[in-house]
């Protein structure tokens, strides 16, 4: 088997984005998955246009994310604590959300002071 392998597998040189084996680069992947969807969950639920069915649903995701986080198979990838993770989570999703409505009030009044020098002009 080993003769029919000729090539050699990504950053086996040390090159990857995490200069590890191209193993530790894919349970990063996964951990740093699970950590943006966990984000996402949370600020979608935080949403005043979801339906409450798809709270629901989000509620649920982010169940079976922070079950996860807790998991052997999290341990088995990653050996950060869950429990900081989760609340490194929840910091960053309220991060981005006061950013996101920052920006949209941004964009408001600026609208607003279009629309006024228009109306003066």
């Amino acid at each position: 088997m080993e003769d029919m392998i000729r090539g050699t597998l990504p950053w086996s040189d040390g090159s990857g984005p995490y200069c590890e084996s191209p193993y530790k680069d894919l349970a990063a992947a996964i951990v740093l998955q699970a950590v943006k969807d966990y984000i996402a969950a949370i600020r979608k639920m935080w949403s005043p246009k979801v339906s409450t069915k798809k709270k629901h649903e989000l509620a649920l995701e982010k169940m079976e994310i922070e079950a996860f986080f807790h998991s052997s198979w999290y341990d088995t990838l990653c050996d950060i604590d869950p429990d900081k993770v989760v609340y490194n989570c929840r910091l960053r999703a309220e991060e981005q959300e006061r950013e996101a409505i920052r920006k949209q009030n941004k964009k408001r009044v600026q609208k607003m002071l279009r629309e006024a020098e228009d109306r003066t002009e």
